[in-house]
């Protein structure tokens, strides 16, 4: 090949790869309220002790960033009181992923989409539970799990640019679990029973943060997009916690 040619070509390809760097991504970012009843019965095996049973309701949220353009998503959780679990505000981010997490359905005739997330599993557990793991299974469950979660499409402007995304996607989530704790040791009694946990709430569209991640810059990707959530969650008082 000569120079000329070869001048040539390498001022197209860099073209290409200047207009493909251009090309924006279409990220939203939904951010989940709600909160968590759970319900629980127990038996402890211990004679004359009878049933010990509590319920609580605890808020949970998280966000999730969803990337339509690759096809990728990300979910940032966060905690705080009154949750029984987080005496302070915390928040863990886990690794991206593949999927947009909800399917699509267009609507017929009215010409717009249903996202939903219909999900239903049973699983069996059984885990060691022991501090000084002994390597001896003490805990057995059972847990079923449905969950249902739906939001009808319209267009709205993000990033300059009209897209097909739902305002609010409505969540419930129901989990039952059956269980059997063989562990007697710093004042747990073996006990076998139930947890009942109902999950509900809402994913609403941050119109501001899929603004910013979705215009053409900096700010236009997945990484991008976690930090802008990052940094409004540590405005608020929450940090960050790695496992």
């Amino acid at each position: 090949m000569n120079k000329f040619r070869f001048g040539i070509l390498s001022t197209i390809l860099l073209g290409v790869g200047a207009l493909s760097a251009q090309t924006p991504e279409d990220i939203v970012i939904f951010k989940r309220t709600g909160f968590l009843a759970q319900d629980y019965a127990a038996e402890n095996t211990t004679a004359g002790t009878g049933m010990a049973s509590f319920k609580n309701r605890v808020p949970e949220g998280q966000y999730e960033i969803i990337n339509l353009t690759t096809g990728e998503h990300q979910i940032i959780e966060y905690y705080g009181p009154p949750h029984p679990d987080f005496p302070a505000r915390v928040y863990f981010v886990n690794a991206p992923a593949s999927g947009i997490i909800y399917d699509i359905l267009p609507i017929k005739p009215a010409g717009n989409f249903l996202w939903f997330r219909a999900y239903g599993a049973s699983v069996e557990v059984a885990e060691d539970l022991d501090p000084d793991d002994d390597n001896t299974i003490d805990y057995f469950s059972t847990v079923q799990y449905v969950a249902d979660e739906q939001g009808k499409a319209g267009k709205i402007k993000i990033g300059g640019r009209e897209l097909f995304v739902p305002k609010t996607i409505t969540v419930l989530e129901d989990l039952m679990e059956q269980y059997e704790q063989n562990l007697a040791s710093g004042g747990v009694p073996k006990s076998t029973g139930s947890v009942i946990r109902q999950f509900k709430g809402t994913a609403k569209l941050d119109v501001k943060l899929s603004n910013t991640a979705s215009t053409p810059g900096a700010n236009n990707s997945l990484e991008a997009a976690m930090d802008s959530v990052k940094a409004l969650l540590q405005k608020q008082g929450y940090i960050e916690v790695t496992e």
